[in-house]
């Protein structure tokens, strides 16, 4: 998710500079930018970031490896051939990351990447505190579970659903398991494929702690939030509610 806090990599790792031989510029406005992305078999593209969120249309899919850095995060199993060709998913922006062809076809997509992200709008929201300071009514303890973070195009196991929240499933993956909104997977196939970008990660909270809003989720009933020492996570909504103005 994105968090509204300044990039933190610079320019000259965007996909364009540092990943040209696998990204094309296509059109570029005041509103968008939209890029070609071709991955030949076998090969394996330099690290780059994408900063803003975008709309991926995968017309050519293949089997991929995704690394950050150097640990592998998936690696995506084969599709059969009847499975329909053309993916599109929402993707968040995306650190360093590096995409290796493992098919014997090439991959190839168009990413269209949102000049205008919510996130713009939420960060014009935190300069009215009055709009988006919170206050923790009950604490809230993190899971003994290390979180997670799933990212689009990613293969699922999907567990049970949780009874307390039932927009949440729980999913294994080759880095460790946790809770996800059902929303963001497709699940019509075994595994599922995460469609969106998710980061499993809480905030612990005390009740009187002041917090302030990132992202509130109303179908999953949970809100991002951000503390006075800018650590971020998850918590209930339940468990805040709005500083009144003064």
């Amino acid at each position: 998710m994105s968090t509204g806090q300044p990039w933190p990599w610079p320019q000259t790792m965007d996909a364009l500079l540092a990943a040209p031989g696998s990204h094309r510029l296509v059109l570029e406005n005041d509103r968008v930018r939209v890029l070609e992305v071709v991955i030949e078999p076998g090969a394996r593209e330099p690290e780059h970031t994408h900063q803003a969120a975008s709309v991926m249309i995968v017309d050519e899919p293949a089997r991929i490896r995704y690394y950050q850095g150097d640990a592998l995060l998936f690696e995506s199993q084969a599709h059969p051939p009847s499975a329909p060709g053309v993916r599109v998913r929402w993707m968040e922006p995306e650190g360093p990351h590096s995409v290796e062809n493992i098919d014997q076809r090439r991959y190839h997509a168009i990413r269209i990447e949102l000049k205008q992200h919510p996130s713009h709008d939420r960060a014009a929201l935190r300069d009215n505190a009055s709009m988006t300071r919170l206050r923790a009514t009950a604490p809230h303890q993190i899971p003994d579970r290390p979180p997670i973070q799933v990212v689009a195009g990613q293969h699922v196991r999907v567990g049970q659903r949780d009874t307390e929240w039932p927009a949440f499933v729980f999913i294994t993956t080759g880095n460790g398991a946790g809770w996800v909104p059902e929303r963001y997977l497709d699940t019509s196939s075994d595994p599922a494929e995460a469609i969106t970008s998710y980061d499993t990660t809480e905030l612990a909270t005390t009740a009187g702690e002041e917090l302030t809003l990132i992202e509130r989720d109303d179908p999953s009933g949970w809100a991002r939030v951000r503390n006075a020492a800018g650590s971020e996570g998850w918590v209930p909504l339940r468990t805040i509610e709005p500083v009144p103005e003064n």
